[in-house]
């Protein structure tokens, strides 16, 4: 859930000020005018910017060039923690000799133009191409910006409309061209007040969010503060306090596979929100504290000990990535943590199945054999004329058995089917599409096991070279960013785009879907519903109602047990959910989702 808005708006100093003075944890994506897109990020924890990216500045320097940002624009998204401590400074010191610095360069600018008979505008810094502009803007008046999430600011505005402090050369008691003491103290004042003032306007105005951050952690540590009364009721119970069960996520939530977790974030955290609105569950708040590994393994790894031995959480849900997936198993295992609804990995599928991991979903080679007897029962194509693509690591590995096996049974020797890979994190398809083809008319469909961008980027290339062609890709796609893609992109794929899915369409009238579809309105106004975020609101029901049947004073292996004894449940997806000692995947139905000339997906029967 999170909050968008422009620097025109709210600037970047009101901006990290109002979440640093109400001690929220959040990271602040910067997206600059021309930019790639995600142009930076502020990670604020306890009071303080701790970690910081804009552009090729790191750190400190990141902040400061963060307070010239004129233009661009923001999403906070919160309860993510940066992977490690990277500016030691306080936030405080940091915008005060910043301020300074600015007040300088203004004055000395206006000096000049004076000197020159010319209007007092401070002249526009030179940068190198790429860099990012600097702000002549400071000093405004901020407005409120959009809410799509949950963020507490969210309910009155990032900033709240307040009067910002004006620092111009040759106010009163500040003589023109000198008197820096005086001008510093001024400004270290109206810094101070600014901080009082959000921390005022946080407290007063807003409302609590659908799940809270997991209790403060000391930032240089990394462990619980003393001074935090929710330590003292802490027991022996991992991540339980008497008000709070605190659960974590590892996942892509910044970089070419961001879709992933942001969509499984905002599921789980609307299936928490139902719950803490109706009290909490036996009278616990449930809480989510998510960080970002990017999708590469090593840094899940690290994550995962982050979650585990520092923040002490009661459980993981909802890890999104297939690669990452086997990087998480050894600390649940080692850890005896339980492990529930992630999405893919293969490596997390075994028989019998592992004590502490739970899956919801079908596995990949469950989606890719469905998709290809849909290629060739319903759409009638020769198994020969099927391809696959996928990406070249676990994740496509994964997807690869399962389109191979199916293959295997209409007679096709997998080692003769055409298969192509890309390479992970990035969209860089021209050697897969040459080499697709190159195959000529052969080439009917494609099987992909792909995530959006190169999924996109492929279809593009193959589309106005091969008539009639058909693919297909699977539920990890972020299907709403896929046929924006396409849309944009003016490709004619109408009904030859399916992607196979493990919930139902997200518009579909299911009576569990127009619940979540309540929720997500709820708690992610401006929020698109999507097939991955509707998967993490199912994976955070199951959760919830095992924590229910595992009583008023869970532990981590009655919780274990609890979703053994889950049979049977009829959440209202149209399919039965439920777990045993020996089968710990919910659900092994595939639903298929096909892209009309509108752009819009609807469902379509596979069999």
């Amino acid at each position: 859930m999170a909050l968008t808005g422009k620097f025109s708006d709210t600037p970047f100093t009101d901006l990290i000020q109002f979440y640093a003075s109400s001690r929220q944890t959040v990271a602040v994506t910067v997206s600059l005018p021309n930019g790639r897109g995600e142009d930076g990020v502020f990670y604020i924890e306890n009071g303080d910017v701790v970690d910081a990216w804009l552009g090729d500045a790191v750190g400190r320097d990141a902040v400061r060039r963060g307070m010239r940002l004129a233009d661009g624009s923001f999403r906070i998204e919160p309860n993510i923690h940066a992977a490690e401590r990277t500016i030691t400074e306080p936030l405080r010191q940091l915008l005060l000799e910043e301020t300074v610095k600015i007040d300088e360069e203004r004055r000395a600018g206006r000096r000049a133009g004076q000197a020159q008979h010319s209007p007092a505008v401070p002249a526009s810094p030179s940068r190198a191409p790429g860099s990012v502009p600097l702000d002549e803007g400071i000093g405004r008046t901020p407005s409120t910006a959009r809410r799509i999430g949950g963020a507490p600011a969210a309910r009155s505005g990032a900033a709240a409309t307040r009067e910002a402090p004006k620092w111009s050369a040759g106010g009163p008691g500040v003589p023109g061209g000198g008197g820096v003491q005086k001008r510093t103290v001024i400004v270290a004042a109206a810094v101070v007040a600014l901080l009082l003032v959000g921390a005022i306007v946080y407290f007063t105005r807003s409302s609590p969010a659908p799940t809270r951050e997991a209790a403060p952690f000391a930032a240089a540590s990394g462990k619980a503060t003393a001074a935090d009364p929710a330590v003292a009721a802490r027991g022996a119970t991992p991540g339980a306090t008497t008000q709070t069960l605190t659960f974590g996520m590892v996942s892509p939530l910044y970089g070419p596979d961001k879709e992933l977790g942001r969509g499984m974030k905002t599921g789980v955290e609307i299936a928490f929100a139902a719950a803490n609105e109706a009290g909490g569950v036996h009278g616990r708040k449930l809480a989510l504290v998510a960080l970002d590994d990017g999708n590469e393994p090593s840094r899940t790894a690290e994550g995962m000990r982050e979650l585990i031995d520092n923040r002490k959480v009661f459980a993981v849900v909802g890890n999104a990535g297939t690669a990452t997936a086997a990087a998480a198993l050894p600390a649940v295992l080692e850890n005896k943590v339980p492990f529930l609804g992630a999405l893919g990995g293969a490596a997390l599928r075994k028989d019998p199945p592992a004590r502490y991991v739970f899956l919801y979903r079908p596995s990949l080679a469950e989606e890719t054999a469905a998709a290809v007897r849909y290629l060739v029962d319903v759409r009638r194509v020769a198994p020969a004329g099927i391809a696959v693509f996928s990406q070249d690591d676990d994740f496509g590995e994964a997807g690869w058995t399962g389109a191979a096996q199916q293959l295997k049974t209409y007679g096709l020797d997998p080692a003769k089917v055409a298969r192509v890979t890309y390479r992970r994190n990035s969209a860089d398809v021209d050697e897969a599409a040459k080499r697709l083809l190159a195959l000529g008319e052969r080439l009917k469909a494609v099987v992909m096991i792909s995530t959006n961008r190169p999924a996109a980027r492929l279809i593009e290339k193959l589309v106005p070279s091969v008539h009639g062609i058909v693919f297909t890709d699977v539920s990890s796609v972020d299907t709403a960013q896929l046929a924006e893609d396409l849309v944009a992109a003016k490709v004619l794929v109408a009904e030859n785009v399916v992607v196979t899915q493990v919930v139902p369409l997200p518009s579909s009238r299911a009576s569990a879907v127009m619940r979540y579809r309540a929720l997500l309105e709820a708690n992610a106004q401006g929020e698109v519903p999507s097939a991955l975020s509707l998967e993490g609101w199912v994976v955070g029901t199951l959760l919830v109602e095992a924590l229910k049947a595992a009583g008023p004073n869970p532990q981590p292996e009655q919780l274990v047990g609890a979703l053994e004894s889950l049979h049977g449940l009829d959440i209202g997806i149209g399919v039965k959910l439920g777990f045993s000692a020996t089968d710990h995947q919910a659900s092994h139905k595939v639903w298929g989702s096909a892209l009309d000339a509108t752009g819009a997906w609807h469902q379509i029967d596979l069999e």
